[in-house]
């Protein structure tokens, strides 16, 4: 399945739009749209995800599929993939992080996570 940052992108260009008119006609700012195109927030390196009330102007404006972009968003789970109770921002934070990471980086990450589970121990 195909990113949103990638339909994002895909469908401006297909309907030749700049930034700042698509954002005008989605309802938002050209700077998130910017943002979302992206699909990582420069700042902070974490995925962006936008609620489940963008997703429905980004569906509405764009001609895409609602129920799709909540799919893509795990909003909606896909197959028999379960949704995830409510997270803390911390948890949602690392989750956004590690979706970006290789193969290899996420096995270091569940081994450090495993290493720090068994020692007990508390980073500062």
């Amino acid at each position: 399945m195909k990113k949103l940052a990638q339909i994002l992108r895909e469908k401006r260009a297909a309907m030749n739009l700049s930034l700042r008119s698509a954002a005008e006609l989605i309802g938002i700012s050209h700077t998130y749209l910017d943002k979302l195109e992206k699909g990582i927030d420069s700042r902070t390196g974490v995925s962006n995800k936008p609620t489940p009330d963008t997703l429905k102007l980004i569906s509405e404006a764009y001609n895409l599929d609602y129920n799709d972009l909540l799919k893509m968003c795990r909003y909606i789970p896909i197959g028999n993939e379960v949704v995830p109770k409510c997270y803390s921002s911390d948890i949602k934070e690392l989750i956004g992080i590690a979706e970006t990471f290789t193969k290899p980086q996420i096995q270091n990450l569940i081994l450090y996570a495993k290493f720090l589970k068994q020692n007990g121990k508390e980073f500062d």
